[in-house]
């Protein structure tokens, strides 16, 4: 069972816990997932089953969209509801006023993560760190805020609908409005309506993993890696060069016709990003890397082998990026 499952996950419980819950229900080892949601968080957690667990990169760096509640007033250590508060102060603003500070969160921004969170600090969560009481600050990261807006504004409660990059942290949002506001902030309700292609609509709600009939669930639901994948740019093989691939041997950039993505997410070629590399029985064989020239534009240095990111289907190459 090579499938990318969506689940909408229910609050209370960690994604590694779901994942286990996959295990036992489909009795298997290899499972994976496409990028966490904090336990207080709800909607969409893409796993992967089988020989799916090979794209879960590619999947995690999908753009996403969230509905989220931020509470005006309170500031807590982990910047949303489950917390230590740390201050409270009062809220006197204006929808207007929210209106004018979200501006400045919309596009390429630099935010810093939440102290409690899963980045890396020299060689260790920060998580761990924070919680042993070491004071340090996580590196601040570029990431995109492609829409968001204000939905609805209750008291010191202010609803947002937004779409954003991979490595967002909705959390750092909150908190850096409500400074922005003065009058500080923290997330109080998550849910995630989008990773990449996957929506809530279509999400298997992750208590039924639970249930008898779990594993027939997961087969109804689940999508196929070309059809998780196939928002991402692509390039069909011709047969020949598709059984060299499987035997280790990757096109020239000469060699292929790279095509935008499919579907409402669909991504637009850029060098650099990912890129679906398909036989012509439409199987995804490898991932790889989109060159900066490609098929009769292909010159010099760009008509090199293809740099493989992920060999979906056929032998290993010796210098794949894992």
């Amino acid at each position: 069972m090579d499938l990318a499952v969506a689940l909408n996950k229910e609050p209370r419980v960690t994604s590694h816990d779901i994942v286990q819950r996959m295990r036992r229900a489909l009795r298997t080892r290899a499972i994976g997932h496409a990028g966490t949601l904090d336990p207080f968080a709800t909607g969409v957690l893409v796993v992967l089953t089988g020989r799916a667990t090979k794209v879960a990169r590619f999947l995690t760096g999908a753009d996403k969209s969230y509905e989220a509640d931020v509470l005006l007033g309170r500031v807590t250590d982990t910047d949303d509801c489950t917390g230590h508060v740390l201050d409270t102060r009062p809220v006197d603003v204006t929808r207007e006023e929210v209106e004018a500070a979200l501006g400045r969160f919309r596009g390429v921004i630099t935010q810093i993560p939440p102290r409690i969170s899963a980045v890396w600090v020299a060689g260790e969560r920060m998580y761990r760190r924070a919680r042993r009481g070491e004071d340090v600050v996580p590196p601040p990261r570029t990431v995109t805020v492609h829409r968001l807006f204000l939905t609805g504004m209750d008291g010191p409660r202010v609803s947002l609908l937004l779409e954003c990059s991979s490595g967002t942290y909705v959390r750092s949002i909150a908190r850096d409005l409500g400074e922005a506001l003065g009058t500080g902030a923290s997330l109080e309700r998550l849910v995630r309506l989008h990773v990449g292609p996957f929506g809530l609509s279509d999400a298997l709600p992750s208590v039924e993993l639970t249930l008898p009939g779990a594993r027939e669930r997961v087969e109804r639901y689940g999508k196929t890696i070309e059809e998780a994948l196939l928002f991402l740019p692509g390039a069909m093989l011709s047969a020949d060069e598709a059984e060299r691939l499987t035997h280790g041997h990757p096109p020239r950039a000469s060699a292929i016709e790279i095509t935008k993505g499919v579907g409402p997410q669909a991504r637009e070629p850029r060098a650099g990003e990912p890129l679906r590399l398909v036989s012509p029985a439409g199987e995804v064989i490898a991932m790889a890397e989109t060159p900066e020239a490609w098929g009769a534009d292909a010159t010099g240095e760009a008509d090199s082998p293809l740099a493989i990111l992920r060999v979906i289907r056929g032998a290993d190459l010796p210098n794949e990026a894992a």
